[in-house]
C-alpha cells in the first residue's frame, strides 16, 4: 500500500474493488505521480496527458536490459510464458515477433473473418432468443471472440472452453503488481498447461501442414528458419489467443453494461445501428479491458506532471487516463453523444494493440446484431455483476440481462 495525503493505491483494500475509478480520481488530482513500493523504485502515473507521453516515449522501454521475468514469478511455467511475450520485449525482439504475429491480424484476414464472426455472433443471439434472460459474459461475450481466434489458430471447437477459461488465471503473469499467493499457483498451473497444450499442436501442425494461408503453420516455419525460438513459438502462439480474446470479451460485456446501465443509450443504438461505432470506442475508454501497464524509465524523462527519474519502473494507470476530466468531459458517463473517442485501451505508440482492428470489428459487429435483435434488451434488476479481484485485469465475471 502506498499512500501520499488521501491519495492511496492499495490493489488488495475492498475499498479500490468496490469503486476503483473513485480511488484513481483521488490519486490523479492529488498524487499524479505516486510512488509505490517494488525492489526498484517505482512510480504510478494515472493523468491522461502523462501516461500518454510514456506510451509514445520512444526512449521508454517495457524492462530495463537485461531484466529477467519478475522474482515473484519463479523460475517455472509463468516465468518461460513471460519471458516469450512480445508484450514485454524491446526493439530488436520486439520488432521480430511482432513481425511474425502480423498476418494473423492483418486487414485482408481480418476482412476474411469478417464473415465468420456474423456468422458466430447471429448462432448466439439464435440460442439467446430462446432463454429470455441470460448471463451476458458466459452466454455472449466469451463465445464470439473465442470463435474469431481459435479460427486464426485453427484450434479444434472442442478445445475452445478450456483455452478460455484459464484467461482468467493467465493474465495474473501480466500484473506489474506482485499477486496473491493463490493466484500465482493458479498461474503457473495454467501457464504448464497453455505450454502443453500448444507444444501437442504445433507439433500436429508440423506433421499435418496446411499450406500458406495457416497461421501457426507460417509462425513454425519462422521458427524452423531461426527466427523464434521454441519457447518464443510457443508462446507467441497463445499470445494471438490472448490478444484476440481477453479484451475482445472484457470489452464487449464492459460495453453491455455501461450501455444498459442507461435504458437510454441502448435505446439510440437500436434505433440507430451506427452508432455501433462510437459504442465501440466509448467502451473501451470507459473500462479499459487492460487498466494497469508496465514501463521502464532508462534515463530522465520530463513529465507535465514532474520528473520521473531514470531506473524508475512505472505502473501505467491507462483506466485512469481514459477518465481524466482533464481531457474529457463528465467522464464517468458513458455516452454515445461523445465526439471525442480517443482512449489508450489499446496502449499507443511502438506496444499498440496488435489486435485492435479484430476486436473493433467484432465488436461492431456484436453490438449492431444484439441491438437490432434486442431493442428491449436490460440488466435484470437486482442483479449483481461481479469483477474478478485483480488490478490489471477486472474482468466481469457475469451480467445478468433480460430481452423482455
Amino acid at each position: 500500500m502506498t499512500q501520499t495525503g488521501t491519495a492511496v493505491f492499495d490493489p488488495a483494500s475492498p475499498t479500490f474493488h468496490a469503486d476503483r475509478h473513485a480511488v484513481y480520481r483521488t490519486i490523479r488530482d492529488e498524487a499524479p505521480l505516486l510512488q509505490l513500493p517494488g525492489p526498484v523504485p517505482t512510480i504510478m502515473v494515472s493523468r491522461w496527458a502523462d501516461v500518454d507521453q510514456v506510451l509514445r516515449d520512444k526512449v521508454v522501454r517495457m524492462r530495463p536490459v537485461g531484466a529477467g521475468a519478475p522474482p515473484w514469478l519463479g523460475d517455472g511455467a509463468a516465468a518461460d510464458m513471460f519471458l516469450g511475450q512480445m508484450l514485454f520485449t524491446d526493439a530488436p525482439d520486439h520488432t521480430r515477433l511482432r513481425r511474425s504475429t502480423t498476418p494473423a491480424f492483418r486487414p485482408r484476414t481480418i476482412a476474411t473473418l469478417r464473415a465468420d464472426v456474423e456468422t458466430a455472433v447471429d448462432a448466439r443471439i439464435a440460442v439467446l432468443r430462446e432463454l429470455g434472460s441470460f448471463d451476458a459474459v458466459a452466454d455472449l461475450a466469451e463465445h464470439v471472440p473465442a470463435a474469431a481466434v481459435c479460427s486464426i489458430l485453427g484450434i479444434p471447437e472442442p478445445d475452445w472452453p478450456a483455452l478460455i477459461r484459464g484467461a482468467v488465471d493467465f493474465v495474473t503473469i501480466l500484473s506489474p503488481l506482485p499477486p496473491p499467493a493463490d493466484r500465482l499457483a493458479a498461474a503457473e498451473n495454467i501457464c504448464r498447461w497453455y505450454l502443453d497444450y500448444f507444444a501437442d499442436l504445433v507439433a500436429d501442425r508440423r506433421a499435418h501442414p496446411r499450406g500458406d494461408d495457416d497461421f501457426l503453420t507460417a509462425l513454425i516455419a519462422q521458427q524452423e528458419a531461426g527466427a523464434m525460438s521454441g519457447n518464443e513459438l510457443l508462446v507467441t502462439a497463445h499470445s494471438v489467443l490472448n490478444a484476440g480474446f481477453e479484451t475482445t470479451m472484457s470489452a464487449l460485456a464492459n460495453g453491455l453494461q455501461g450501455l444498459l446501465s442507461d435504458p437510454a443509450q441502448w435505446s439510440a443504438l437500436a434505433a440507430d445501428p451506427g452508432l455501433a461505432a462510437v459504442a465501440v470506442e466509448e467502451s473501451l475508454r470507459w473500462e479499459a479491458p487492460a487498466q494497469l501497464l508496465t514501463r521502464y524509465a532508462p534515463e530522465d524523462l520530463e513529465l507535465p506532471s514532474g520528473t520521473v527519474p531514470a531506473g524508475t519502473a512505472i505502473v501505467v494507470a491507462a483506466a485512469s487516463a481514459n477518465r481524466d476530466d482533464r481531457r474529457f468531459d463528465d467522464p464517468d458517463a458513458f455516452d454515445l453523444a461523445r465526439t471525442d473517442t480517443t482512449h489508450l485501451a489499446f496502449s499507443a505508440g511502438r506496444h499498440t494493440c496488435i489486435g485492435a482492428h479484430l476486436g473493433r470489428m467484432e465488436l461492431d459487429i456484436a453490438f449492431r446484431k444484439l441491438a437490432a435483435a434486442f431493442p428491449d434488451l436490460h440488466l435484470v434488476a437486482g442483479g449483481e455483476a461481479p469483477r474478478e479481484p485483480n488490478p490489471v485485469f477486472p474482468t466481469l465475471r457475469s451480467l445478468p440481462v433480460a430481452t423482455s
